[in-house]
């Protein structure tokens, strides 16, 4: 009897303690803080321009066309600009209290992010031929489908094959290439490290009352779909009269006796 309990307040507590883990995990959207050219958002096949104080949310697609760039921003401290000729999905965003947790995939193209992120945030860059591991640092991408650029400007990006079998930690002032010979690390170059005089515009970028503002936009965003989805609020038929019926605006023409 003893055991039978036991094993039934143990079940219990794994039950319960599964559900807490999930209902922390909270849903986050990311806000588009930035844009210069044209760039759009793809969500469930339906493609449209990206516009400052837009939401993104787990599955959304950003695209850009050459020269253009959409800047988001993931948390109060995390900022990412989507770069030209780029596209990128948003595999997994979610926020755990003050930690944020995202996957991102960059199919082609780059993102340069600057994460200050609180403790247990974690950023995932996945592409073609690397998996980018970031805690809290200045970092680029740079993707296509032969070979992956990671440099790190302050901080430490661990980065892998797309198997998990080979891994490298790239430092500040560094970078790795992942490519069909494996990975290699290297010393950034002076053209590399001018790259990143971009995150000094981050600042002015960055939307100082995050949580707020995102709060506000998906409230905005849940009207609008209450509206749209409530029949009453729909525009009606314009009724239209019956040929039979006579207008009395306009009777017909009395005969004349014979």
């Amino acid at each position: 009897m003893f055991i039978k309990k036991t094993a039934t307040a143990l079940i219990a507590l794994l039950i319960f303690g599964a559900f807490f883990s999930l209902s922390a995990q909270q849903r986050a959207f990311a806000l588009v803080v930035n844009k210069t050219g044209m760039g759009f958002i793809i969500r469930a096949g339906q493609k449209k321009p990206a516009l400052i104080n837009d939401l993104l949310q787990e599955a959304d697609e950003v695209e850009t066309s050459a020269g253009a760039t959409v800047t988001i921003q993931l948390s109060s401290g995390v900022v990412c600009q989507i770069g030209p000729a780029t596209k990128l999905r948003i595999n997994q965003l979610s926020r755990n209290g003050q930690a944020v947790n995202a996957n991102m995939n960059l199919t082609r193209g780059s993102v340069t992010s600057q994460a200050n992120m609180p403790a247990g945030s974690r950023i995932q860059v996945v592409t073609p031929t690397a998996i980018a591991g970031v805690r809290g640092t200045e970092f680029i991408v740079e993707a296509n489908a032969q070979s992956t650029n990671v440099l790190v400007n302050t901080g430490e990006v661990n980065v892998q094959d797309p198997s998990g079998t080979n891994s490298v930690s790239v430092p500040a002032g560094n970078k790795a290439t992942a490519d069909a010979q494996g990975l290699h690390s290297a010393i950034l170059e002076k053209f590399e490290k001018q790259k990143f005089e971009i995150l000094k515009k981050f600042e002015e970028m960055r939307q100082r009352n995050f949580d707020a503002v995102v709060e506000q936009k998906r409230r905005d965003q849940e009207l609008i779909e209450q509206r749209r989805n409530n029949p009453f609020n729909r525009p009606q038929p314009t009724p239209q009269p019956d040929p039979n019926t006579p207008d009395p605006n306009n009777p017909p023409p009395v005969p004349e006796n014979p």
